[in-house]
């Protein structure tokens, strides 16, 4: 056989030992193992298995294998344990689950998961109990009261979390907080509730605690730590969504009703243009519905007082709202109309002709919502490539409290995310449709979808004409660029995104002197040496990764050759388990992107708003089971 060796890629970072040697020590403190354990460390102990021992080792790590056989040790089984439910210590039961997060809290002292909120609670930093909105009718109870959870073997306290997807004769709480110890940014967050439950492991390990138990008020409140704008969508068409049904036929669900009533791309509140487009159409423009080129701006307008074949107002003379061919806005010239200029911006790398080619690119992002199951994987990846802090722990909520009487200084954790300054460039936003009347009774028929929220690189940007200092503009390729340097802090770009994805630098995260905020040794060696460190007082937000895209544009210059289709792609594509995010330049037919764009289920977010963002959502697919309900919007029509 061959024998492949594996080797540290780093020194050590602190004065630690490895945790075999650790194990050794102990066991070597035991007089029933001491015995088998006689040497000093792992090192002695695996040299002392490996054929040829120190000699042999030496002569194989240049080439990092060598020749022989280990023999393997037999696997333990372990019989998945039966938990039994105790009677009579409670009218609820309790379920504790995993964190999606921090797992059973073994990730609890890493600040990018303690931030990184529950996907569908959106909670962070903090423990909570899942209550059914009927049971807290009941029993008096609204979200961040805080209740008392009492078993047969101990009691804990946690603010309440209203969730239709819980049984009215359930409570649930995850696992992961309430340590004791393990570091500073898990010590002393939430409660441990895995104290008050027997624990054991289902079929497959997994670990499942459930018990009998009561639940009483308080009397006091605890805010919830939560990213949650909205449980619902009212109609705005953010994450939507079509129901397949038989014979290959789609329909329209829920979720969008108000968007398709208004939208400039629209048919007057059926989905024809809104994602479910004849065959040959796309949203990014380009074609007509009879698959024919789509006429010049401002042709094949209504007259006056009639409306266009979508669902807006139209005016005599209007230019053309439509997106032109590769997901590129047109030019605005708003006042001017169908006399407008359509080369007006063509200047410089604007112009097409340019030396540069620049402006024949279009960086876009499709993201595939049938994909997507709100693991959050790339929320965390756009943290690490992107060098973005987290501000949730206590000793980073240095900052004065007022209405905290007990306290001059709020160190309550994720104080900073309760004044709404969490820097996450991308967010995960979770939506429910159905099941509005569960304060009355149980309903198993809702839906939760989830829809990732960056910025969208509009081509028709409301946060740039408002800066006044040009701190952000729009690329030749596409792009709607931040200039930190530039930035005075004026936040009037924030107040005119209406997708709300720029953030603002409350804190010196690059200034060591600043130790609640600055990154901490060694964390400050993780940074992305490519990606500045924002200072105090500026705005920022997602960049497309627009140092893995000039990098892939200079290594191509660089070897003569133009960029291949799909060759590089951004953090957060390259971090989903699902591949439901997809990245590259909409302008070339040859990306994937550029196909995607086109899909029948694409659509833009707020298309109403003419902001003609990079970014095309494509709409999620839902297969009803049998006896279910099919979610139908209203006007919505078999495809």
């Amino acid at each position: 056989g061959t024998i492949s060796l594996q080797q540290p890629a780093m020194d050590p970072v602190f004065d630690t030992r490895a945790t075999a040697d650790v194990l050794i020590q102990a066991a070597q403190g035991d007089q029933a193992l001491a015995a088998r354990y006689t040497q000093k460390d792992y090192r002695t102990w695996l040299i002392g298995r490996l054929p040829g021992g120190i000699a042999g080792v030496t002569a194989a790590l240049p080439k990092g294998i060598m020749a022989g056989t280990l023999p393997n040790a037999p696997a333990a089984r372990r019989g998945a344990a039966r938990v039994t439910v105790p009677a009579g210590s409670g009218d609820l039961f309790l379920v504790t689950y995993p964190s999606p997060t921090l797992g059973d809290g073994r990730g609890a002292n890493k600040p990018w998961l303690q931030e990184l909120p529950d996907p569908v609670s959106k909670i962070c930093w903090q423990s909570w109990v899942e209550v059914h909105p009927s049971t807290a009718k009941r029993l008096g109870v609204t979200n961040g009261d805080l209740v008392e959870v009492k078993t047969a073997t101990g009691s804990v306290r946690a603010p309440v979390y209203l969730f239709l997807g819980v049984r009215p004769d359930t409570i649930a709480m995850p696992l992961g907080q309430g340590h004791t110890e393990y570091g500073r940014y898990a010590k002393g967050i939430g409660v441990n509730a895995a104290a008050i439950v027997p624990l054991g492991t289902d079929a497959a390990g997994g670990i499942v605690g459930v018990t009998k138990a009561s639940l009483s008020r308080t009397g006091d409140v605890m805010q919830l730590v939560s990213t949650e704008g909205s449980a619902r969508q009212h109609g705005r068409g953010i994450a939507q969504a079509i129901v397949a049904g038989a014979s290959g036929t789609a329909v329209a669900s829920t979720g969008a009703e108000h968007a398709n009533e208004i939208a400039p791309t629209g048919s007057g509140g059926a989905d024809t243009e809104r994602g479910t487009h004849p065959a040959g159409q796309g949203v990014a423009g380009g074609l007509n519905a009879g698959g024919e080129p789509q006429a010049e701006r401002g042709a094949g307008h209504a007259g006056e007082g009639g409306t266009e074949e979508g669902g807006e107002h139209a005016f005599p003379g209007d230019a053309s709202h439509q997106f032109l061919p590769g997901l590129r806005s047109p030019v605005a010239n708003d006042a001017q109309g169908d006399l407008g200029d359509p080369t007006s911006k063509d200047k410089g790398m604007y112009d097409p002709n340019h030396w540069s080619g620049m402006a024949r690119r279009r960086w876009a992002m499709a993201i595939d919502l049938a994909r997507c199951t709100g693991c959050s994987a790339c929320v965390t990846a756009c943290y690490a490539e992107n060098n973005i802090p987290t501000v949730g722990a206590p000793h980073q909520g240095r900052a004065l409290a007022p209405g905290l009487p007990d306290s001059r200084w709020d160190t309550r954790p994720g104080a900073n995310i309760l004044k709404g300054r969490e820097m996450s460039w991308l967010r995960i936003e979770r939506y429910f449709e159905g099941g509005e009347n569960t304060d009355t009774r149980f309903d198993a028929n809702f839906e939760t979808r989830f829809a990732p929220m960056l910025c969208q690189h509009c081509g028709n940007a409301p946060c740039e004409p408002v800066c006044p200092v040009y701190a952000t503009y729009h690329s030749p390729d596409g792009l709607n660029v931040q200039v930190y340097n530039r930035c005075v802090g004026t936040r009037y770009c924030s107040n005119g995104c209406p997708y709300k994805v720029r953030y603002f630098n409350w804190f010196g995260f690059g200034e060591p002197e600043r130790r609640q905020y600055a990154f901490p040794e060694p964390l400050n060696w993780q940074l992305n040496p490519d990606v500045t460190v924002r200072g105090k007082g500026v705005m920022e937000k997602c960049t497309f990764c627009v140092q893995r895209i000039r990098e892939a544009e200079h290594r191509s210059k660089l070897e003569n050759r133009e960029l291949t289709a799909d060759e590089f792609t951004t953090a957060c594509a390259q971090a989903c388990p699902s591949r439901a995010i997809t990245f590259g330049d909409a302008a070339d037919p040859t990306w994937t992107v550029a196909r995607l764009a086109q899909d029948r289920r694409g659509y833009h977010v707020f298309e109403e708003l003419n902001t003609y963002t990079a970014v095309v959502y494509l709409k999620k697919v839902n297969h009803p089971g049998p006896g279910q309900p099919m979610p139908v919007a209203a006007g919505g029509e078999g495809r």
